[in-house]
């Protein structure tokens, strides 16, 4: 099946045409037209990936997560960088390193 880096394959959650290709979405556009179980898979498989991957539930987690994450690795870093202040205050280097 053709598919794309983000995922989407043909005929999962809708149908794939290459930019430009005027033809092929008309194509696609008519199948859907003609083919009202085909619109209701697709549309229900699209919304259970949104919700899925994209709920504001989902979303907020992450977020949380990132700035779990990068907190944490602030203060690891700003901890270590006060250590080596420290160490290089009490050296014999004129420049503290």
């Amino acid at each position: 099946r053709p598919h794309r880096r983000d995922g989407w394959r043909m005929g999962e959650r809708g149908v794939l045409v290459g930019a430009g290709d005027a033809e092929g979405f008309s194509r696609g556009l008519m199948r859907l037209i003609e083919d009202e179980p085909l619109r209701r898979e697709l549309g229900a498989r699209g919304r259970q990936f949104v919700e899925q991957f994209y709920s504001k539930d989902r979303l907020l987690a992450d977020i949380k997560s990132l700035y779990r994450e990068m907190s944490v690795d602030g203060v690891s870093a700003r901890s270590a960088g006060a250590r080596r202040r420290e160490i290089g205050a009490s050296s014999s280097s004129p420049h503290g390193l």
